[in-house]
């Protein structure tokens, strides 16, 4: 019978020899596997193609439990690519010496860094999978005044994972003392996880002394252990802060409660968004009216009005497209349009006559677009001529918003008249002739006298799924 060191020198990446090493819990074979191991990671690896037989023996490592597979482990930890297989690997070993290894990790990056907030978000799962063997070590990195702020705060948000009451004590003393506000700046809204009342206090305390703590992040805590009243008394609290706070949390609890309070701050520049999308939320119709008023000054609300109000906005967006003046219209006929009441075409086409730029006549036109208006297609074809190179993409995605055939002549024009090989708008195009096709007839055809061989390779794919 042909012994295991004999297989292990034919083929190490055998799976029926990995699965009896680990059975046997052979850990004469750990060198040899590190040792192949680091022969892979010599030759260049980028993101892609992943070696499947690094993942094998890391995932074997980790199986044997052995304290000597860490080093690697931790390597390719640092190395990215392999990050979470070797945080898989080194939570299967599960060692003080892994513990100590995988937090001294903490806050210190990823090699990759458009991938740093995956790998930092694996990093702090697999530390909080040791739970309460994990939290010495945290706690020693966040009360440490030698340590960075992001390394503390990364501790902090780890020990917010493990939770229980002992967690919840110690980054409530942290909370407190002024020298940490710093390092837990970066987490506050991982408190959240502990759901602990008494982390108000402080926090609203930390928000009226102006420190960097976001109220973003607070009002997640606020969502949590803040009730409905204190959250309607948080909304007179003198300071910005506090106040957004407030409303954070109501976005993401929502308190019919607090409508009364919170449409006065709808007034307040730097309030009046995020408080109209809390009373979206709130889906309360007080909110309608003060919505409502607001569209004679601001763009972004008519379609607020119309989420919370619903029909009952019709008649007064109608009133302001009718009679307000040229940005009023617009943003009138956002709202409606939005709504899909069809009765609002006609005024949103005497509003496009009276269109002064060019921009608020694209915009109008999307409106229609919106509203499956036939007649305003001639005229977003000629838009879309008119518009500069940056702007065509609008047009050529409300001409896509119809539902009726007589978009398809249109878009299969543009399609043609496009100047460059390989434009962007053309993979929209094709999207929106494919939503045309029916059992009788398919637009993408026509497609395939296309002069761009790029643009007629794109459609035959697509041509192919209907044959199949």
């Amino acid at each position: 019978m042909t012994s295991r060191m004999d297989r292990w020198s034919e083929n190490p990446f055998e799976a029926d020899l990995l699965d009896e090493i680990v059975e046997h819990r052979d850990r004469s074979f750990v060198p040899l596997i590190i040792e192949k191991l680091n022969e892979l990671i010599e030759i260049p690896h980028h993101h892609y193609p992943i070696d499947r037989n690094i993942i094998v023996l890391v995932s074997t490592l980790g199986k044997l439990k052995d304290d000597r597979a860490i080093e690697t482990l931790m390597y390719l930890v640092n190395i990215g690519t392999y990050d979470s297989f070797a945080l898989e690997a080194l939570c299967e070993i599960g060692s003080d010496q892994a513990i100590e290894q995988l937090i001294n990790k903490l806050g210190r990056g990823f090699s990759y860094w458009d991938e740093w907030r995956s790998g930092h978000n694996a990093l702090i799962e697999a530390i909080a999978s040791f739970g309460e063997r994990s939290i010495p070590g945290l706690l020693e990195i966040c009360k440490s005044p030698t340590e960075n702020e992001y390394r503390r705060a990364s501790a902090a948000e780890a020990l917010c994972h493990i939770g229980g009451a002992k967690v919840a004590d110690e980054l409530l003393q942290l909370l407190i003392d002024p020298n940490s506000v710093p390092a837990i700046f970066e987490m506050v809204g991982e408190l959240k996880r502990l759901k602990d009342p008494r982390f108000i206090a402080p926090l609203i305390h930390h928000m009226e002394a102006d420190t960097r703590v976001g109220s973003q992040h607070v009002g997640q805590v606020f969502a949590e252990v803040a009730t409905s009243k204190q959250l309607i008394e948080f909304l007179h609290n003198e300071h910005f802060q506090v106040r957004q706070a407030s409303i954070e949390a109501l976005k993401l609890r929502p308190s019919p409660d607090a409508v009364t309070a919170l449409i006065p701050l709808l007034s307040e520049d730097r309030h009046s968004y995020h408080v109209a999308r809390a009373l979206v939320k709130i889906e309360d119709i007080r909110a309608m009216n003060p919505l409502l008023d607001l569209v004679d000054t601001t763009s972004w609300v008519a379609d607020m009005a119309v989420e919370v109000g619903g029909q009952q906005a019709f008649a007064p967006l109608m009133e302001k497209l009718i009679n307000g003046d040229e940005e009023v219209r617009i943003r009138a006929s956002s709202g409606l349009a939005k709504l899909g009441d069809t009765r609002a075409i006609p005024a949103i086409r005497q509003a496009l006559q009276k269109a002064e730029s060019l921009d608020n006549r694209r915009v109008l036109l999307g409106h229609l677009a919106t509203l499956d208006d036939e007649q305003s297609i001639p005229d977003l074809l000629e838009c879309f001529y008119e518009s500069p190179k940056e702007k065509k993409s609008h047009v050529i995605r409300a001409l896509g918003w119809f539902k009726s055939d007589k978009a398809i002549e249109p878009l299969q024009e543009i399609l043609f008249s496009l100047p460059r090989v390989h434009s962007y708008h053309t993979g929209d195009i094709i999207k929106y002739l494919k939503r045309h096709k029916t059992a009788t007839t398919n637009p993408l055809l026509k497609c395939l006298q296309h002069h761009d061989i790029q643009t007629r390779l794109r459609v035959i794919p697509i041509l192919f799924e209907y044959c199949v």
